[in-house]
């Protein structure tokens, strides 16, 4: 597949960081892994607004979604992660080189990150954060969670509604992606499977298992979500591909989509 020319630049900015993590003699600095975590980041929601967007004008549809720890995108292009499940609820870090990993709980793991086969651990030296190709005793190792078959948890992409043209509220419940309708259910594997896609043609080795950039329905069919679950500013995908932020003015958006033509339902426990 030949990059345009946004990827381009994310690939060879990548690749020149890299290079110089590798150049280091042992410890790459918290300031320089944030460099580099943050072209990777840009790379993670470049391919993420695609994927979105794509899935967007398909259906017809908007998608709301809240803020996203920026941290997390870069996660994304890993292939020893998967994002956290509705049944999940250990707090996502937003701080340090753990963020948009979660708070370790019963299961952890070490953290540590492969650049180009190389293997660098996340540790704490002399106070400080750093990656390090070789610990010493007195490094501080810093663990997150993970599931059973080891993969780190990230959190995911978290949506608010998914607002269509088809009129139905039929609620099903589905084991991995908890309430939602059977359309929504269709969008969120569209939006996955597309997502995956794309992350496989610049990232091979991220390839074998799917990884769910959205892992559950949206908030407004959760029978047990709150307002206070909104957060702004929200971002929408449109069904003409382009990409909008709402500010405080949910309920706004909310009717000027249902003059449109399109269903919008809120949640009955939202109180605002």
């Amino acid at each position: 597949m030949i990059a345009n020319p946004s990827i381009r630049n994310f690939l060879d900015e990548n690749q020149m960081l890299e290079k110089q993590i590798l150049e280091h003699p042992d410890e790459v600095s918290f300031e320089f892994f944030t460099e580099w975590s943050s072209n990777q980041q840009k790379m993670g929601e470049h391919l993420a607004n695609i994927a979105f967007c794509a899935i967007a004008k398909k259906y017809d549809a908007y998608i709301l979604s809240n803020p996203v720890n920026p941290a997390s995108y870069a996660h994304f292009l890993r292939s020893d992660v998967q994002s956290k499940t509705f049944t999940i609820r250990a707090r996502t870090l937003r701080n340090g080189i753990r963020s948009g990993f979660l708070e370790s709980e019963s299961g952890m793991k070490l953290l540590d990150f492969w650049i180009q086969g190389q293997q660098l651990y996340a540790v704490e030296r002399a106070g400080k954060e750093c990656l390090v190709k070789q610990a010493i005793v007195s490094d501080r190792y810093l663990p997150v969670s993970c599931y059973e078959d080891g993969l780190f948890i990230v959190s995911d992409v978290d949506l608010v509604s998914i607002f269509s043209r088809e009129n139905s509220d039929k609620i099903i419940f589905d084991s991995l992606y908890g309430e939602l309708t059977a359309q929504e259910f269709t969008i969120i594997r569209d939006v996955n499977q597309y997502f995956q896609t794309l992350v496989s043609n610049y990232y091979a080795f991220a390839a074998p298992s799917l990884f769910r950039v959205i892992a559950h329905g949206p908030a407004n069919r959760f029978s047990h979500s709150k307002a206070s679950h909104l957060h702004y500013p929200m971002k929408v995908y449109t069904p003409q591909s382009s990409i909008e932020f709402l500010d405080r003015e949910f309920l706004n958006f909310n009717r000027k989509v249902d003059s449109l033509g399109y269903h919008v339902y809120l949640n009955p426990q939202w109180e605002f």
